[in-house]
C-alpha cells in the first residue's frame, strides 16, 4: 500500500488594487511549502496550482490523475 503523501503550505492572498473600467481585481500573495520553507510569489490565483503541482510530481497522486490534480487545484 502506497504512503499517503501530505504536504502543508501557507497561503497568503490579497487584492492589491481594483480594475477601473471592468471591475477586475489584480491578486498578490505568496506561497509557503512549510517543510522546506520554500517560497513563490503569486501574481494570480493560478500561480497556487503552479506552485503546488511539483510537490507531487513522481508521487502516487500524480501517477494516478495528474490532469486532474491540476485540474482541481486550478479551480481552486
Amino acid at each position: 500500500m502506497d504512503r499517503p503523501v501530505i504536504r502543508s503550505f501557507v497561503v497568503r492572498i490579497w487584492i492589491e488594487e481594483y480594475g477601473s473600467q471592468d471591475g477586475g481585481v489584480t491578486w498578490r500573495g505568496h506561497i509557503t511549502e512549510v517543510a522546506s520553507g520554500e517560497r513563490g510569489y503569486l501574481k494570480s490565483l493560478d500561480d497556487i496550482a503552479v506552485f503546488i503541482a511539483p510537490y507531487f510530481n513522481g508521487t502516487p497522486v500524480a501517477k494516478r490523475r495528474p490532469s486532474r490534480l491540476i485540474q482541481w487545484l486550478r479551480e481552486r
